[in-house]
C-alpha cells in the first residue's frame, strides 16, 4: 500500500512538472517564478534559491553544486531561453596587487598609465576565480568599474592588500563558459546589474587603475579621475568626461 501511494505521488508530481529523464526540470525552467503553467521540481527550487543567494551575496549559496549540471544542460541545447546569455561584451571589476600585475604584464606596468591613472588593454589573461568555479560579470561597464572602485576603497582603508583596480573585459560566446539570461530571472531584472555567471577560466582583456596614495585624501582624488575617465559617478549618475 505504501509503495502504491509513493508511486501515485510521484505520478502527480511528474504530471505537474512534466519532468522526464531527458528534461529533468520539465518543459519550462523556473516555471513558478516565470509564471509558466508548470510547477517547479524540488531540485529546480534548490537551483533557483541558489541563484538568488548568488545574486544578493556571491559568497553565499551553493550554486557551485549545480554548475556542472546546468552547463551540461546548456551544452545539450536544453532550457536555452533561460540558461544561454545573450552574445555581447561583459565586464568584471576587481583588484590586483602591484606585485602580481608586474609579474603578469611587466615590471614597470604601474608607471605606464595615462594622465588619469588608467592603463587600457594592458594585456590578455585567463581569469581564474579566486575561491570558486564561478564568478559574476555584467554587461554594464559602469557597474564593473564601481565594483573595482569599491575594491580600491577597501585597499586604501587597510581592508585588503590589493592596490590596483582591475577591469576585465570578455566576450560571449567565449572560450570559457557563461550561463544565465538575466532577463528571464525576475529578481535579476529587479537587481538591475545585468549579471551573467562564468564557469571556469575566462579569457579576457585587462584595464588597470593606478593607485596613488596622496597626502590629503588618498582615494577620493583618484576615484574622481576614474569617474572622468569612464564618464560615471560612483554614486550612480553618469558624468561627462
Amino acid at each position: 500500500m505504501m509503495k502504491e501511494l509513493e508511486q501515485y505521488i510521484r505520478m502527480l508530481v511528474e504530471e505537474e512538472t512534466n519532468a522526464t529523464e531527458d528534461m529533468p526540470y520539465g518543459n519550462h525552467l523556473f516555471g513558478d517564478a516565470r509564471k509558466k503553467e508548470e510547477k517547479d521540481t524540488g531540485e529546480e527550487k534548490k537551483l533557483y534559491k541558489s541563484l538568488e543567494a548568488w545574486v544578493y551575496d556571491s559568497s553565499d549559496g551553493d550554486i557551485n553544486n549545480f554548475l556542472e549540471q546546468v552547463l551540461d544542460l546548456l551544452k545539450q541545447g536544453k532550457y536555452e531561453d533561460v540558461l544561454r546569455p545573450e552574445s555581447g561584451t561583459v565586464y568584471r571589476g576587481t583588484s590586483i596587487t602591484v606585485e602580481k600585475a608586474r609579474s603578469l604584464f611587466g615590471k614597470d606596468i604601474d608607471r605606464k598609465t595615462n594622465s588619469r591613472g588608467v592603463l587600457h588593454d594592458v594585456g590578455t589573461i585567463d581569469y581564474v576565480p579566486r575561491a570558486k568555479k564561478s564568478a559574476s560579470w555584467t554587461y554594464d561597464r559602469n557597474t564593473a568599474v564601481r565594483f573595482a572602485g569599491a575594491d580600491i576603497r577597501n585597499s586604501l582603508s587597510g581592508k585588503k592588500v590589493d592596490n590596483l583596480g582591475m577591469l576585465l573585459t570578455a566576450k560571449i560566446p567565449n572560450l570559457g563558459h557563461f550561463i544565465i539570461n538575466y532577463k528571464e530571472i525576475p529578481y535579476m531584472v529587479e537587481y538591475s546589474e545585468e549579471e551573467v555567471i562564468s564557469i571556469g577560466n575566462i579569457e579576457c582583456s585587462v584595464t588597470l587603475f593606478k593607485l596613488e596614495k596622496k597626502e590629503n585624501d588618498p582615494f577620493v582624488t583618484m576615484l574622481t579621475d576614474i569617474e572622468k575617465e569612464f564618464g560615471i559617478e560612483f554614486g550612480g549618475e553618469k558624468n561627462d568626461k
